[in-house]
């Protein structure tokens, strides 16, 4: 039961023409390019299921669908599988990274909002922190990065892009800032995740 739509790699809106990602991608060559696209397009599509979902529940239906998707038990049946198949074939790292981020995005529906600043960290790294590496050396193999310099600054990125966010947020989702955070400024989770519009935000 195919509980998702079935972009292609270029069509997803997270690296479609006019997305940032669309842009940085056009300085690497074709084959590159769309390898790049595809792989961008499903870790999004991915982490935009519990924020884009009603309830828990339909986002855990729509992750379980995925998780048998990407286990390689069957011939893939989204566009974006199919696109990188052959990476999986080559890389299986690639597929472990997917299922164990869709695992991941399962326990994050049922857990709750990060205590303080060095957890909510903590919780970013765990759901972003893995693909920082992988996705910088398919761009340039052979990048003299140190992992944990790339995983800090995807952990700085994910938490600006929550921020700039976070009108779109909704129950399902997990609010961007730690409970002491929220609460510095007379805000709860539950305020934060209801909210219908920003001005309460302003300050944080």
């Amino acid at each position: 039961m195919a509980v998702t739509g079935a972009d292609s790699g270029t069509r997803h809106p997270a690296v479609a023409p006019g997305s940032d990602f669309y842009y940085a991608s056009l300085y690497h060559p074709a084959p590159v390019r769309e390898q790049l696209r595809a792989a961008a397009a499903l870790r999004a599509e991915l982490l935009g299921i519990p924020p884009g979902c009603s309830d828990r529940g339909v986002a855990h239906v729509k992750l379980a669908w995925w998780h048998e998707e990407l286990s390689g038990t069957q011939a893939p049946r989204h566009d974006l599988a199919r696109a990188l198949q052959p990476l999986f074939e080559a890389e299986p790292a690639w597929r472990a990274r997917y299922l164990a981020l869709v695992e991941r995005l399962h326990d994050a529906l049922a857990a709750a909002a990060p205590a303080d600043e060095p957890a909510l960290r903590a919780w970013t790294d765990n759901l972003h922190g893995d693909f920082a590496g992988p996705l910088a050396r398919l761009a340039r193999p052979g990048l003299a990065v140190d992992d944990s310099v790339l995983r800090e600054l995807a952990v700085d990125t994910e938490l600006l892009r929550g921020v700039l966010e976070l009108r779109s947020e909704r129950r399902a989702g997990p609010a961007p800032f730690a409970r002491t955070t929220l609460a510095g400024h007379g805000l709860s989770v539950a305020s934060v995740v209801e909210a219908t519009h920003t001005a309460a935000l302003g300050a944080l």
